[in-house]
C-alpha cells in the first residue's frame, strides 16, 4: 500500500469479484468474461467473476455453466425465473466472499488496466472509498442509439462517466442492502445515491474502464423508467436528508 503525502494510505484491497448478471446473452457473455479474465490485477489481488443468469430463455444457463466449468476463477449462480439485474447482482453480492467488488454487464468489455487503475487509486489515497472510470459508448452497425445516447454532448465538453464501473468494498454494498431490487433501469444511480448518504466516497476518475456496446435490445433502451428512477432516487436523497436535520 503506498502511502500519501500526509503519511497514511487508503483500504486495502486482498480480492475482487466482478459481477455479471446476465439474461438471454449466450452469444456475448463469452466475450465479456473474456475481457475480465485478460485483466492484469496486482500480485495481492486475487481475481474472480461470478455469472448470475437470470432466469435466461435460450442457451445462456448452459453456456453460464460451461465458462464456470472451464474457468477456476469463474463461478456460476442460476435463478430459476427472471428477476431482474439488481436482483441478480444482489445474489452475487449474497455470494462472494472478497474484500472488493465492481460490475461488468453481459453486453459490455472491460478496458485492459482497468483493474490495476482502480486498485491503485483506492490503496493510494486515504479519502476514497470507490472508483469509477469514463464509458466507451460502441454503438453497433445499423442500430439506432436510445434517446439519451442522442442526447449526450461530445466527450470533450462533458467526459462520460460510467457508475456500475464503480470499484468498491463489499461491506459498502451490504451496508446499504445492495441494489433495489424494485429497479431494473436507472439502478446505478439509485445505488451511488445511497452509498454517498451513508457517507462512501467516490473518485470520479478521468480513464476509459469500460466498452459499452449497444445492440438495441438493452435494457438502456427503457427511457422512461431511467427518467422515473433518476427522479426517485433524487427524491429520496432529499427525505433522507430531511431526516437526519430533524
Amino acid at each position: 500500500m503506498t502511502p500519501d503525502a500526509s503519511g497514511t494510505s487508503g483500504q486495502a484491497v486482498t480480492s475482487i469479484d466482478v459481477v455479471i448478471p446476465v439474461f438471454d446473452r449466450a452469444d456475448r457473455i463469452g466475450e465479456a468474461v473474456r475481457s475480465v479474465l485478460a485483466q492484469a490485477t496486482p500480485a495481492d489481488v486475487t481475481l474472480g467473476v461470478i455469472l448470475v443468469d437470470d432466469g435466461s430463455t435460450d442457451r445462456t444457463p448452459t453456456t453460464v455453466a460451461a465458462l464456470a466449468r472451464k474457468h477456476a476463477h469463474v463461478s456460476a449462480i442460476l435463478l430459476d425465473h427472471n428477476q431482474g439485474p439488481s436482483a441478480a447482482r444482489n445474489a452475487a453480492i449474497r455470494q462472494s466472499g472478497a474484500s472488493h467488488i465492481t460490475f461488468l454487464d453481459s453486453d459490455d468489455l472491460m478496458l485492459p488496466g482497468r483493474l490495476v487503475f482502480q486498485v491503485a487509486r483506492l490503496t493510494e489515497s486515504p479519502v476514497v472509498d470507490a472508483v469509477t472510470g469514463l464509458e466507451v459508448l460502441e454503438v453497433q452497425p445499423g442500430v439506432v442509439p436510445p434517446p439519451w445516447v442522442q442526447r449526450l454532448p461530445p466527450v470533450d465538453v462533458a467526459p462520460r462517466h460510467y457508475v456500475m464501473s464503480m470499484l468498491v468494498g463489499r461491506h459498502h454494498l451490504l451496508a446499504v442492502g445492495g441494489f433495489d431490487a424494485t429497479i431494473r433501469v436507472g439502478e446505478d444511480f439509485d445505488l451511488m445515491v445511497r452509498l454517498r448518504d451513508t457517507g462512501v466516497r467516490f473518485a470520479h476518475e478521468e480513464q476509459e474502464v469500460v466498452v459499452r456496446r449497444i445492440f438495441g435490445d438493452n435494457l438502456i433502451y427503457d427511457d422512461e423508467g431511467v427518467q422515473f428512477t433518476l427522479l426517485r432516487a433524487v427524491r429520496g436523497q432529499i427525505g433522507r436528508a430531511r431526516i437526519r436535520s430533524t
